[in-house]
């Protein structure tokens, strides 16, 4: 009878115990979650990773696309003046014109070697790898 109250007392006291564990493990990770000074550094981290993508952006080809389109319409009441005796020409009533222009433009940019983009890739990966130490700390 001992025995039987000696391994239940054994088992309630390890359950109790890995309970207690996994709560502090939770309170733990919420704390890392909502601490201000450790969500500055994710920031920070963040902010500074964005570097590799801009410094890699210079060596990637670049897509531009443009359109226009214009329309015109004009028209002059007074009859044009006749050439020959200068007085307003009876054939011809008023002036009109109409005009349409449409334009559409594609640029494609690839550039081929440039030594000061490669070096600022470099650069990036260094200041990258500092703020992943930074963060780690």
């Amino acid at each position: 009878m001992t025995r039987l109250r000696l391994s239940i007392s054994l088992i309630l006291l390890t359950a109790a115990s890995a309970e207690a564990q996994e709560g502090l493990l939770e309170i733990y990770e919420r704390a890392l979650v909502n601490d201000p000074v450790v969500r500055e550094a994710e920031a920070n981290f963040l902010a500074t990773a964005e570097v590799k993508a801009q410094a890699r952006s210079g060596i990637l080809p670049s897509l531009q696309f443009g359109s226009s389109f214009s329309d015109s319409h004009s028209e002059n009441p007074d009859p044009p003046l006749d050439f020959f005796t200068g007085e307003p020409s009876t054939v011809f009533s008023s002036t009109e014109s109409d005009s349409e222009s449409t334009s559409l433009s594609l640029s494609l940019n690839q550039t081929v070697f440039d030594w000061g983009t490669f070096l600022s890739l470099k650069q990036a990966d260094k200041t990258v790898a500092r703020a992943e130490i930074d963060l780690a700390a």
